[in-house]
């Protein structure tokens, strides 16, 4: 921060638990070390039993998630509860710009700039959610902030962000009301102190360790046909590690059962702590992108998953229904990023993908570098904005 220059009050409202977003925890990071900013988060306990996370300078609040454990009413009143706890909370913080991630956390942002025209607004989403998805049943509150949205907020911000070209292309058709000019492409790379973690050489004749990270289905990944392609290895050449934060009760009982049976299968459930993942990925050689692309969302996805593991030195195999992941394939260097039939396994050829001697190009984007247009939109004179309605 230069002589003289005024510290901006960055709000961000964030609905989810943080610890299930790690793109949020890298913002948040960066924010606690950018003397430019007193930032205040605004979200909500998380119900996993992860640890807690924290960002230095960051001041984070939190209000209590609504549980599918809590009764109907319970849940409802936390939902509803949440905007005005926030609101007030605002008041007494009085930022001067105002981040909000996701439809979820839009009516908090709403009340607010109700009352404040001269707060700056920047909208973030980390998924792609199609028109109809706000007309479901069980979406019909988060349909209703939808239309604050669309109706007031999306006029008033100065900064709409996707994560990949795809998703800003998707929204751009599903609102024509909003303009283009604001609307930007925000990727979820992991920090750059990640890059002091690699893989080491591996030998020619070593197992190929495959280690795959996050939520699994079988209805929404091919995690069933890896696993049963692994223990069809007889010779041993493949392990397969897998650190499962999230799964349904079929998919758990598949994936316990693959571990009991085979010893190359090995499972972690629970999940890992996201400054312990590089450290833990660098211990293998192929990290596993599964997402089967049932919807859009998954289809034009360049996920976390997707820069973490490249970042670490490891190759990425994904799925070629994910058109998101197609702009970072190559084969010409290491890391590789190869797409991979996940239905046709038997017909892979494990040596010649990972054999040859390719030139190395390890994978140098951060999201310190990434975040920076975001938060210098955070900290523009109030008097270069474009008023909206509210």
């Amino acid at each position: 921060m230069t002589v003289g220059q005024r510290i901006s009050k960055l709000a961000v409202i964030h609905w989810f638990p943080l610890e299930q977003f790690p793109p949020v925890q890298n913002l948040l990071d960066a924010v606690s070390r950018d003397s430019r900013f007193e930032c205040h988060c605004f979200t909500t306990t998380n119900d996993r039993g992860l640890k807690e996370f924290s960002a230095g300078s960051v001041v984070i609040q939190r209000r209590p998630f609504p549980s599918r454990q809590h009764g109907r009413l319970r849940r409802i009143w936390r939902l509803l509860s949440f905007p005005m706890w926030v609101c007030w909370q605002l008041f007494w913080f009085r930022p001067d710009a105002l981040l909000y991630f996701e439809p979820h956390s839009s009516a908090a942002a709403f009340l607010y700039l109700l009352c404040n025209r001269q707060c700056r607004l920047l909208i973030h989403y980390h998924e792609y959610r199609e028109p109809r998805e706000y007309q479901d049943r069980g979406n019909r509150l988060f349909g209703w902030y939808h239309q604050l949205e669309r109706r007031f907020l999306y006029e008033r911000a100065v900064w709409i962000s996707h994560t990949n070209s795809d998703r800003v292309r998707l929204f751009l058709r599903d609102t024509p009301e909003v303009s283009s000019a604001k609307v930007k492409v925000l990727p979820n790379y992991p920090p750059v102190s990640w890059q002091g973690w690699s893989r080491p050489v591996r030998e020619a004749e070593a197992v190929v360790k495959l280690v795959y990270v996050g939520a699994a289905s079988i209805r929404d990944t091919f995690i069933r046909e890896v696993v049963q392609w692994v223990q069809g290895q007889r010779d041993g050449s493949v392990s397969l590690a897998l650190y499962i934060n999230n799964s349904d009760s079929e998919t758990d009982q598949l994936l316990r059962q693959a571990a009991a049976e085979c010893g190359r299968v090995l499972l972690y459930p629970g999940g890992v702590p996201y400054e312990q993942l590089p450290q833990l990925l660098c211990q293998y050689d192929v990290g596993l992108i599964l997402y089967r692309g049932n919807t859009p969302n998954y289809v034009f996805n360049a996920p976390n998953k997707l820069f973490e593991y490249l970042t670490c030195g490891l190759d990425v195999w994904y799925p070629g229904c994910m058109l998101g992941v197609k702009p970072y394939a190559r084969s010409d260097a290491r890391p590789q990023v190869l797409e991979t039939d996940f239905q046709h396994l038997s017909a892979l050829d494990l040596s010649a993908r990972m054999g040859g001697n390719l030139p190395c190009k390890p994978w140098l984007s951060a999201s310190e570098q990434a975040l920076q247009p975001l938060l210098q939109a955070a900290t523009e004179q109030a008097t270069n904005l474009r008023r909206g309605p509210l």
